[in-house]
């Protein structure tokens, strides 16, 4: 199971490409193996349904939005 930790750091590019590394991150679970063991039989049928929702419709287009402060890609910043 992949880890929760996610790293960001300050100078990230961000594009509205759809890398492989999108995409793997896009289909990690945000829960642990520990917390899914720690759910309910509810809940767990919950995200388990979700799950297969996902794998059914599989992302493809991203869209990122960006706000007041943003640096553009020719080094503008967003007012």
């Amino acid at each position: 199971m992949p880890s929760n930790d996610r790293v960001i750091t300050t100078n990230a590019r961000f594009t509205n490409t759809l890398t492989p590394e999108v995409l793997a991150t896009l289909s990690q679970s945000p829960f642990t193996d520990e917390q899914l063991a720690s759910f309910s039989n509810e809940a767990l049928a919950m995200v388990q349904e979700h799950e297969a929702y996902a794998r059914r419709h599989p992302v493809t287009a991203i869209y990122r939005f960006a706000t007041e402060g943003s640096q553009t890609r020719h080094g503008g910043i967003i007012r």
